[in-house]
């Protein structure tokens, strides 16, 4: 048996992977805020307000990182590209795959499935083979 070598996260990887930390974090209290808005005495609202539009910006600020970033690596760049021509798949997932996937480009498809967890593996253990399932009351 043969384990794939392990391949760390370039400094890019690392550093895309914190922009979208942070954007995800800020976003986790954007929402809160916009729930708190719902219950808040009516003199506390403009407080909240204010807080939801500061938090708005520091996404806008975020994204505008990753978008520098996209265009001063133009190899982050062309494979964004690729990912975005897929329906369904935007900046942030673009990004979110290549920093979190160092191996995109690399592997085949069934090797990329299998290390994220999408292949279906067997059961298997010593002589058992899959999972073995009994009927029950005639079903």
């Amino acid at each position: 048996m043969r384990p794939r070598q392990f391949e760390a996260k370039s400094e890019a990887g690392r550093y895309v992977s914190a922009l979208l930390v942070r954007r995800r974090q800020v976003e986790e209290m954007l929402k809160a805020e916009k729930s708190r808005l719902q219950t808040v005495h009516v003199d506390m609202r403009s407080s909240l307000e204010r807080m939801i539009e500061m938090l708005k910006e520091e996404i806008k600020r975020l994204e505008g990182d990753l978008d520098r970033f996209m265009k001063e690596h133009e190899d982050w760049k062309e494979q964004e590209q690729i990912l975005c021509s897929a329906k369904g798949v935007g900046r942030v997932t673009a990004a979110t795959l290549l920093a979190e996937l160092p191996e995109l480009g690399n592997l085949d498809r069934k090797k990329i499935a299998a290390l994220v967890g999408l292949a279906p593996m067997n059961s298997d253990s010593g002589k058992k083979r899959g999972i073995e399932r009994q009927k029950v009351g005639g079903l």
